[in-house]
């Protein structure tokens, strides 16, 4: 039949017959084609009904595939653009008797009016599969593409918005509520969204009418056993599969047994099946499974003799229908004892599991997994995984409770989880680095679901040690809010040295210095007392990257004597990295930092080093070894996944951009730069990209802009009580203004400046050249000249945040004029004689004399 149909030659196909196939496969509706090709809606149905049987069919979706097959329309092009707008899983596997629904539920949405779609059945009806092919089938008609939203792993309804974030890919923030969240990404999107399982969190119902008041082009479609009784709702109540439920059944038999010939005396046999499972898809396909073992007869008596009516868990089903426990408890009662038990415990898993983890969780053989297989129990997922439906998984959780056994289940779990995570994290640094991260990735959500119940309050040590073998991984993925939310977890059920290194990282990484800072001397302060070298070393490293460079220096050369007593290479390589940083004579530190990261195989720390060397080369003129090793970098943070690494060296390579006058691709890698640091929420890192971006469009003379970016990057700054870039801030505010001859306003950012130097005089160098230049307009010549003298020598230099554009912007303008005003000669003496000035003797100056 198929090929009879595909054999019609094209030219059969008018031009006018084209366009309309054309206009139907981008989801126009008849109204909608009549309009566009200035012709009747009576029109369109005319050439409709030659169009269908011109291709040997009464309907749409069909004539649309069978165009597509004969070559009448051109394939829909598989652009990254499309993969990254459509978040909807590949469906698999039969999918019969919902041609009608398909076409009724897609007219419905051509309605302008109809909004919220509510797809209404009770479970095993098929409501996802059907809301899955109904979005793969309209989603080229929504500009920003079509999401699926799995809502079953939500208990609380006030996780909607958060579990629709992680569906769209983005993150959630420290600051804004994830609702918050959710309606600012929406709001000018034309965009469906699918959410599946919504009956179990229905008192959250009204968040869709309110995402739907803030974003007008949205539309929503809902799977539920209930109708969520909204004004907006259009409610679409899916009925049993009546005509072609025998189909399904038969197409999952052959599917089990290819070679399988029905009797005609069996049709009755499965006529029984289907009523005794209501027409339910998911019983015709759980019966169809036993094809292998019983006749089409015994599976009707089997089903026949166990059914259970209206159950409590299932109290929303028709009397008429069966339960989903009376699909089910057949095939349960022809496991044998052992495959019930690793039936029951493959429910603790979440996100899939692998044959081996689920041997070691269940203690089972590879033929339970064959068995649970066959009988529907399990299915295949993506990468050799195997996948428990949800239904099926709370039906083996209940099984798992009634035989007191979900605490022995979940300790096996986490005992397994905690093995499976030490074990990767360990071959991290043999060898087998993105191996290792994958692996961890791979397995996030068991990890997360052991985690979830240890840090309860069950078998604490064990999930104190899981957390512990996941932080590096944490870290290098830039999910550092994840990391730190079970780092405290875990400190507030046990305090753990190792706890508190980790838990100052990450409030560091997030910009929360002052409580990194007292963090991390508690983990010194434990190391003393307990004689712990190796914490000690840690808590030193860790303070270090916090203080001045002078107390920096003296911590990390404490810690790197005490790292090289317990012969940490991974400490003392950070130790190396870090001291290479702040030391003139950096080389050898640097050289062992690299000699050991490259000996561990850790990726992420040779990106360090090398983006580290990178600026060290830049900054004294190897411009082209610096773009080679910042590179080079840059691909070791995007081949680990380290997103906020990647964010930071192509902050960098802009900044070179900027000095280079290539300000387009500047603004390109600092706007790819600024979405990565807020999809983190790493505040720190996004005032840094803030404050380049500032400076980039001081360059490009665009002050109002420079301002606006300069404001935001301020109010960061106070937030994460950043001082430092708050005196910087108001430095180069004060410049900017200079350069709109607004003397007040520069005044005030100078003095605002100034009082911020009692929180922070690490790096007032910004701060003390917009002074010079404040001077210099206010003709304050001589003190001017003294500052500007003192700051122009190279010792100077690392106090200056992004060196060679302070440089071009406050530094080298004001040399220019103040050697036309003295001569060359004149200046270099100038500069010798203010060779021994410190930068505490510019800060005294600066506090203690009172603004012109």
């Amino acid at each position: 039949m198929v090929d009879e149909k595909l054999s019609a030659p094209l030219d059969d196909f008018k031009e006018r017959e084209i366009e309309i196939l054309e206009l139907m496969a981008d989801g126009a509706s008849n109204q909608e084609i009549a309009d566009q090709l200035f012709i009747t809606k009576g029109t369109v149905r005319w050439y409709n009904k030659h169009i269908y049987s011109k291709l040997g069919t009464s309907r749409r979706t069909e004539a649309i595939a069978l165009a597509r097959d004969m070559g009448l329309l051109g394939e829909v092009a598989s652009t990254d653009e499309q993969v990254t707008r459509h978040r909807l899983p590949t469906t698999t596997g039969p999918f019969i008797g919902r041609d009608a629904e398909l076409e009724d539920l897609s007219a419905l949405l051509q309605q302008a009016d109809i909004r919220l779609l509510s797809l209404v059945a009770t479970g095993g009806m098929g409501k996802s599969r059907l809301s899955l092919e109904l979005g793969h089938l309209i989603k080229n008609t929504y500009a920003h593409g079509a999401v699926f939203i799995d809502l079953a792993p939500v208990r609380n309804p006030d996780d909607i918005a958060s579990f629709a974030l992680t569906s769209l890919n983005l993150s959630i923030s420290d600051k804004k509520s994830p609702k918050e969240i959710l309606f600012n990404y929406c709001r000018e999107k034309e965009l469906l969204l699918i959410f599946d399982n919504f009956e179990h969190v229905l008192t959250g119902s009204s968040l869709l009418s309110e995402l739907l008041e803030v974003a007008p082009k949205i539309t929503l479609i809902v799977t539920t056993r209930e109708r969520l009784n909204l004004r907006t709702e259009t409610v679409f109540y899916l009925q049993p599969i009546s005509n072609h439920a025998d189909a399904l059944f038969l197409e999952v038999a052959s599917m089990i047994r290819p070679n399988i010939e029905i009797k005609d005396e069996e049709h009755k046999a499965i006529h029984r099946v289907v009523e005794l499972v209501g027409g339910l898809p998911l019983g015709l396909v759980l019966a169809a499974t036993w094809i292998d073992t019983l006749s089409v007869a015994e599976i009707a008596d089997e089903i026949d003799a166990s059914l259970d009516f209206l159950n409590a868990e299932m109290g929303d089903m028709p009397e008429r229908q069966r339960s989903i426990h009376a699909v089910i408890d057949p095939t349960w009662k022809r496991l044998s004892k052992d495959e019930q038990n690793a039936f029951m415990q493959a429910s603790v898993f979440r996100g899939g599991f692998t044959r081996k983890l689920f041997q070691q969780v269940t203690g089972a053989s590879v033929r339970a997994i064959q068995t649970l297989l066959n009988r529907s129990l399990i299915s295949h997922g993506y990468e050799r995984r195997y996948i428990i439906h949800p239904l099926l998984r709370q039906y083996a959780r209940e099984k798992l409770a009634a035989h007191q056994l979900v605490n022995d289940a979940k300790m096996a779990h986490l005992a397994t989880m905690t093995t499976y995570a030490q074990t990767h994290a360990d071959r991290m640094y043999r060898g087998y680095y993105l191996e290792a991260l994958d692996a961890l990735e791979h397995e996030a959500d068991n990890i997360r679901a052991a985690l979830d119940w240890s840090l309860q309050g069950h078998e604490i040590e064990q999930g104190v040690l899981l957390v512990l073998a996941n932080c590096e991984f944490w870290q290098t993925r830039s999910k550092i809010l994840e990391a730190l939310a079970y780092v405290e977890k875990a400190l507030s059920l046990t305090e753990h040295p190792k706890l508190l290194y980790w838990q100052s990282v990450y409030l560091d990484r997030l910009g929360e210095i002052d409580r990194s800072m007292k963090v991390a001397n508690q983990v010194i302060a434990y190391g003393e007392a307990h004689h712990n070298p190796e914490i000690l070393a840690y808590g030193q490293s860790q303070l270090a990257m916090m203080q001045s460079k002078t107390e920096a220096k003296l911590l990390l050369e404490k810690a790197l004597v005490n790292a090289q007593e317990v012969d940490n290479p991974h400490l003392i390589a950070n130790c190396n990295n870090y001291l290479s940083l702040i030391e003139d004579d950096s080389g050898n530190h640097r050289e062992q930092a690299l000699e050991i990261f490259e000996a561990l195989g850790d990726l992420h720390g040779i990106s360090r080093v090398t983006n580290n060397l990178a600026i060290k080369y830049y900054d004294v003129g190897r411009i082209q070894e610096a773009k080679d090793l910042m590179d080079y970098s840059l691909q070791l943070k995007r081949q680990i996944g380290d997103r906020a690494g990647e964010a930071r060296r192509l902050t960098t390579l802009s900044i070179w951009a900027i000095t280079e006058e290539a300000f387009e691709q500047a603004q390109d890698w600092l706007a790819e730069s600024r979405v990565i640091c807020e999809a983190l929420g790493e505040l720190q890192r996004l005032s840094y990209v803030l404050t380049t971006e500032g400076l980039l469009y001081i360059y490009m003379r665009d002050f109002k802009q420079a301002q606006i970016t300069l404001e935001h990057e301020l109010h960061i700054a106070f937030t994460i009580k950043d001082y430092r870039s708050v005196v910087d801030n108001y430095g180069l505010r004060c410049q900017l203004y200079l350069l709109q001859n607004n003397e007040e306003e520069a005044c005030d950012c100078l003095q605002k400046g100034i009082d911020n130097l009692q929180h922070n005089q690490e790096q007032p160098a910004t701060l003390l050249l917009a002074y010079a230049n404040y001077l210099w307009y206010m003709d304050e010549r001589d003190q001017c000249m003294t500052i500007a003298a003192a700051l122009s020598q190279r010792k100077f230099s690392s106090y200056l945040g992004n060196t060679a554009m302070i440089r071009d912007i406050l530094l080298q303008p004001l040399v220019y004029r103040i050697r036309q005003r003295i001569g060359d000669a004149g200046w270099q003496q100038l500069v010798a004689e203010n060779a021994d000035v410190t930068l505490p003797q510019l800060v005294q100056h600066i506090t203690q004399t009172e603004l012109p």
